[in-house]
């Protein structure tokens, strides 16, 4: 983060609070818990018997869908690549069309059988071994990599908005402290609660990101006015690498209807026709939160061409706040107001994954492959401690100077090796075990 802003005592004050009411969340959440009185990892992992209603699911699924990557990457891409960063607003489209062809049949069969994670379908129609253990892999590593770059991404905010008070390996601490609270005491409760009040933080935020187009900067029309002038380079239209590009962004973005997070919700859904209204609420959804943020970053643009280098295009939403902070109180408390919900976005799919890699390594490795008891009270225990211990490893590589652009191309590539897989397993009765390993062996292999 090279740009450097000075939230004072107002946006300690602001993270304290925020956490705080996370922290009430997960003591709410083991309330709850307590009361179904089922101590088991499907309890934990999937909110109980009765599972996620619409309203909570469609909170959850709107918080953990939208990562820091949507809030600084996308102003970030329309910085950089102008009116060809539209690819990027298309492919998450594709995320829920995806979705709802995958969902409402991962439910059907997964739900009554209280499946955990992606994995478990594969393992129940083709059984165990090589096949499923390697799906398992290529969707681990992936998620793995997508907490490690939200962590990244908490410790530089909460850094930020204490003022420097905390070093980013300090803040990682405290972001991961404050969300395995919440998650052991409540599991997928806690998580989805928490998830709703983060997703109205950035509901917030992508409303502030029109006014400050609107309001700072003109909006699009005077700022491609601007462009035409300063740099009619970014208003030219697609070519034909950046069609290939597009093509490609939109098959990545379909693999991302089988994160394990993503699934875990289906599972957790308390209906099927919940899930089917909350999936077509989700489709429209990017015209209104990455829309924005794209609306933003183009409207900005001309004012800092020639101040921001292309290479620090991921510091132009913080710029843009630097900025706002010196017009007076309405900009600075807009701006600490922004972080936090920069912070919210970042944390609701930091917690989404982690339970994502608890779950995998507990149902789809200890239960299935060791030969140790597999009790309900000894696969919970286990869940637990996989969470404290993966979340302390991933702290502990957050602090490594790792680019974000190179892990998240690197964790879509793996993910999308899982993709025929699944799809084909779904939808497709004449799919063979052996064809669709040989499959992700070369997918993985070249």
């Amino acid at each position: 983060m090279t740009v450097k802003l000075d939230f004072g005592t107002a946006g300690t004050i602001v993270l304290a609070a925020y956490l705080v009411i996370c922290l009430a969340l997960g003591a709410a959440g083991y309330w709850k818990k307590a009361q179904a009185q089922e101590s088991t990892v499907q309890d934990h992992f999937l909110a109980g018997r009765t599972g996620l209603p619409l309203p909570i699911l469609l909170g959850t699924l709107f918080a953990q869908t939208l990562s820091g990557w949507a809030v600084l990457g996308y102003p970030a891409a329309a910085f950089r690549e102008g009116l060809v960063a539209n690819k990027w607003l298309m492919a998450s489209v594709a995320i829920y069309v995806g979705a709802l062809v995958v969902m409402p049949r991962l439910h059907r069969i997964g739900r009554p059988r209280r499946f955990l994670t992606p994995a478990d379908f594969l393992y129940d129609r083709f059984g165990g071994g090589a096949l499923h253990l390697l799906v398992v892999v290529t969707m681990l590593l992936p998620t793995s990599l997508y907490v490690l770059i939200q962590l990244k991404g908490l410790a530089a905010a909460i850094t930020a908005m204490t003022a420097g008070r905390l070093n980013t390996s300090v803040s990682a601490v405290v972001a991961a402290a404050t969300m395995l609270t919440y998650d052991l005491l409540g599991g997928m409760r806690s998580v989805a609660w928490t998830d709703c009040l983060q997703g109205a933080l950035m509901v917030f935020c992508f409303i502030s990101m029109v006014i400050i187009a609107l309001a700072t900067y003109g909006g699009t029309r005077h700022a491609m006015e601007q462009l035409a002038v300063l740099s009619p380079e970014r208003l030219a239209t697609p070519n034909a690498h950046h069609k290939a590009e597009f093509i490609s962004a939109f098959v990545l973005m379909l693999s991302f209807a089988f994160y394990p997070h993503q699934v875990v919700r289906v599972y957790a859904a308390s209906s099927e026709k919940g899930l089917r209204t909350a999936a077509s609420v989700m489709a429209l959804h990017p015209f209104f939160s990455q829309g924005l943020c794209l609306l933003l970053g183009w409207a900005a643009t001309p004012s800092f061409i020639g101040k921001l280098p292309v290479e620090s295009s991921d510091d132009l939403l913080l710029a843009v706040m630097a900025e706002l902070m010196k017009g007076g109180p309405w900009g600075y408390w807009l701006c600490v107001l922004l972080m936090g919900a920069l912070t919210a976005a970042l944390m609701s799919t930091a917690d989404s994954g982690l339970m994502a890699i608890a779950a995998m390594l507990t149902n789809d490795i200890v239960s299935k492959y060791s030969s140790v008891p597999r009790s309900p009270d000894f696969l919970l225990t286990v869940s637990r401690v996989v969470t404290v211990v993966s979340c302390l490893l991933l702290v502990s590589l957050a602090s490594l100077d790792i680019t974000f652009v190179g892990l998240a191309a690197l964790q879509m590539q793996i993910l999308t090796q899982a993709l025929p897989a699944m799809w084909l397993g779904l939808h497709s009765r004449d799919a063979h075990r052996r064809a669709l390993l040989t499959g992700i062996v070369v997918g993985v292999g070249c």
